[in-house]
C-alpha cells in the first residue's frame, strides 16, 4: 500500500458546488468535479474530455458536465464513468446547466452558452438543440429556472451582459423584459416560494438591486448603493448579496438595514443556499454557513489543483502546475515550498540546481533552485516547450518553431514540423525530443535532433487524439511511450503496441522496474510484466489520478504525494 507523505498545496479554486440525488456534495473546479466519499475528495477524471471544466450539475441520478473546448457529458454512475451528449449547431462554450425542477418527469435540461445562446434537451441531456427563438443577445452569463413549474407556467430567466430574457414555457421561446436601459445585469435569483409570490430578484453590475413581483415581467429598483454584484442567494426571507470579497445580508422586508457577514480575502465565485446552509466558494476555499451567515466554517482536506510536470534534480524534486506555481521538495516529498507564483507556467526544465521557466510573463531562470530568479530572455511568442540538451537551452513555440541559445542569444532552427502543434519537449537520453500533433494525418509525432548529423529525426508516429503522451526510459526496451490507454515498445520489426487500459482512462505516468512498468492509467494503478505483456495485474491504489511514478514517491494530478510500499 502507498502511504500519502503529504499534500504540496491544498485548496484550489472552486467555482460551484452542489448535491446529486443521494446527497453527495460535488465541487466544481476548473481543473474537474471532486466528490466526497469515504471522508475525502475524490477527483473524477476517468473518461472526462475536457482539459478545463466550466459548470456542472445533478438531475436526478445523473451528473452533467461542460468544459473547454467545448460539449456536454453525462454520468449515470456517480462520475465513476462519462457518456458523450449530442449537441446541434453549437460551438461555443458552454457556461451553465439547470436541470427543470421537474426533471423526473418531464426530462427537460437548459445549457447557457457564450456565444451561441441557449441550449435545450427533452430527453433527459442525451440530445440537445439550440432554443433560441426571442433572444437577441448569444452571450449567456446566466441562467436559472424557477424552484417550481406548474401545468401552466415554466418560468426561466436569462442573463446577458446588456438584457435580461423571460421565458414562461421551459425554454421553448423568449422575450427580453425592461428593467433598466443603462444597467448591466450580473445576477437573479428566484424565491424559494416562487409559486406562491411570483418574486423574483435581480442584480446590476452598477450595484443597483430589483424586484420582480409577476414572474419577471415587470422590475422595481428597491435598493442601489451596493458595489459590483456578482452573485445573489436567498435564504429564509435573507438576501445575501456578493460583492467582490465579501457577502451582505439584507432582510427582504427592509434592504437599507444591511450587514457584511463575511468578509475574506480572496475574490468569492459563488454563493449557494443548499438545503438550509450556505456554501461559498472562493479562488482558494469552500466556507459553510449553517446558522443564516452568522458564522463560518472553512471545507478542509481537498485538493484541485493540476500539476502537469515533474522534475527531478540531484535530491530534489520539483512539481509544478499552470496555474498553481512551482513547489519543491528536497527531503523526498515529506515538505514543499513554493518557489515560483508569479505567472502562468507554459513549460520548465531543470538542470543540476538551475530551473528553466516559460511563462505568459517571460523567460526565467534560477541558476539556485528557486531561491532568486533573472529574466532569461524576450520572445515575440510563448514558448510550450523547454528542454535543456547537448549543454544547450532549447525552446519551442506553440506551433512548432524551435529556437535553441547561443550564446546570450536564442536562434531560430529550421525543423521540418514547423507549423504544427507543439504538444511537449523535453530531454531524452542526452537528446532533445519534440513531441507534435500533425492534425492533417491526425498523428502524434516524436522527433529527435541529431547534433552529430545537424537533423531532426522522425522516430515514433501514431494516429491519436492530441493528447500529450508519456515517455519513459528502459534499460531493455529503450524509450518506451504511452498513448491513450496503450504502451509502446521498440521491437526489431518496429514499434510494438500493447494494450494496457482502456481508453477511458489513458496512461498518464510509466516507471521502469527490473522485470516490470509501473504504469498510471489515470485513476488506476497497472503492474505490467517487461517478458510477457500480457501480464497485468491492477495493484491496490488510493484512487486520485496518478502523475507520475519513481523508485520511492508518487505524485497524484491534483498535488498528492505518496511513499512507496517498500519504504
Amino acid at each position: 500500500m502507498w502511504n500519502e507523505l503529504a499534500q504540496i498545496a491544498p485548496g484550489g479554486p472552486i467555482l460551484d458546488i452542489f448535491l446529486t440525488e443521494k446527497g453527495e456534495q460535488i465541487l466544481v473546479s476548473p481543473n474537474g468535479l471532486l466528490k466526497h466519499q469515504s471522508q475525502t475528495w475524490r477527483l473524477l477524471m476517468r473518461g472526462v474530455p475536457f482539459w478545463q471544466t466550466n459548470c456542472a450539475a445533478a438531475a436526478g441520478k445523473t451528473i452533467f458536465s461542460s468544459g473547454f473546448p467545448t460539449g456536454i457529458i453525462r454520468s449515470i454512475d456517480g462520475g465513476k464513468s462519462w457518456l458523450n451528449t449530442f449537441i446541434d449547431q453549437q460551438t461555443a462554450p458552454i457556461v451553465n446547466i439547470v436541470a427543470s425542477p421537474n426533471y423526473a418527469k418531464d426530462r427537460i435540461m437548459l445549457a447557457a452558452t457564450d456565444g451561441d445562446g441557449i441550449l435545450r434537451s427533452t430527453d433527459g441531456g442525451r440530445h440537445w438543440q439550440l432554443s433560441n427563438f426571442g433572444l437577441r443577445d448569444f452571450q449567456i452569463v446566466e441562467l436559472v429556472v424557477a424552484p417550481q413549474w406548474d401545468e401552466r407556467y415554466e418560468f426561466c430567466i436569462a442573463v446577458s451582459e446588456t438584457a435580461v430574457y423571460q421565458s414562461p414555457n421551459g425554454g421553448r421561446a423568449w422575450r427580453r423584459v425592461e428593467f433598466d436601459e443603462e444597467a448591466h445585469p450580473s445576477a437573479v435569483v428566484f424565491s424559494p416560494d416562487f409559486q406562491n409570490d411570483r418574486t423574483v430578484y435581480l442584480s446590476t453590475q452598477d450595484g443597483k438591486l430589483f424586484c420582480s413581483a409577476n414572474s419577471g415581467r415587470q422590475w422595481q429598483k428597491v435598493a442601489d448603493g451596493f458595489e459590483t454584484i456578482s452573485g445573489l442567494c436567498l435564504i429564509q426571507n435573507k438576501l445575501f448579496i456578493v460583492e467582490f470579497d465579501k457577502v451582505i445580508a439584507c432582510a427582504t422586508s427592509d434592504f437599507s438595514k444591511r450587514e457584511i457577514v463575511l468578509q475574506d480575502t480572496l475574490p468569492i465565485l459563488s454563493l449557494n443556499a443548499i438545503k438550509t446552509q450556505l456554501h461559498l466558494t472562493t479562488i482558494d476555499g469552500v466556507t459553510v454557513s449553517a446558522d443564516n451567515g452568522r458564522s463560518w466554517q472553512a471545507v478542509e482536506s481537498y485538493n484541485a489543483r493540476r500539476f502537469v510536470w515533474v522534475k527531478r534534480s540531484a535530491n530534489a524534486l520539483i512539481v509544478a502546475g499552470p496555474d498553481d506555481g512551482i513547489w519543491l521538495s528536497t527531503d523526498g516529498g515529506r515538505s514543499w515550498s513554493l518557489l515560483w507564483a508569479d505567472g502562468t507556467v507554459l513549460a520548465l526544465d531543470v538542470s543540476h540546481e538551475q530551473i528553466f521557466v516559460s511563462s505568459d510573463i517571460g523567460l526565467f531562470v534560477s541558476p539556485d533552485l528557486g531561491k532568486s530568479w533573472l529574466q532569461a530572455g524576450v520572445i515575440d511568442e510563448q514558448m510550450m516547450g523547454v528542454a535543456i540538451a547537448d549543454s544547450h537551452l532549447w525552446l519551442g513555440s506553440q506551433f512548432g518553431q524551435i529556437f535553441r541559445q547561443s550564446g546570450a542569444g536564442l536562434e531560430p532552427q529550421n525543423a521540418p514540423f514547423t507549423g504544427k502543434a507543439l504538444l511537449d519537449m523535453q530531454q531524452i537520453n542526452g537528446f532533445v525530443t519534440t513531441v507534435v500533433y500533425n492534425a492533417d494525418s491526425s498523428e502524434i509525432q516524436l522527433w529527435q535532433w541529431q547534433p552529430e548529423n545537424k537533423v531532426w529525426h522522425l522516430f515514433f508516429s501514431e494516429r491519436s487524439q492530441p493528447n500529450k503522451p508519456v515517455i519513459a526510459v528502459d534499460n531493455r526496451w529503450g524509450v518506451v511511450i504511452g498513448v491513450a490507454g496503450s504502451l509502446y515498445v521498440k521491437a526489431q520489426s518496429g514499434w510494438r503496441r500493447v494494450q494496457v487500459s482502456s481508453s477511458d482512462a489513458p496512461i498518464t505516468a510509466v516507471y521502469s522496474q527490473q522485470d516490470h512498468f509501473l504504469i498510471g492509467a489515470t485513476d488506476r494503478l497497472l503492474k505490467v510484466s517487461k517478458t510477457d505483456f500480457a501480464q497485468i495485474e491492477a495493484l491496490s491504489w488510493d484512487g486520485d489520478p496518478i502523475l507520475d511514478i519513481s523508485e520511492h514517491v508518487m505524485v497524484t494530478i491534483n498535488g498528492r504525494v505518496f511513499q512507496a510500499p517498500s519504504q
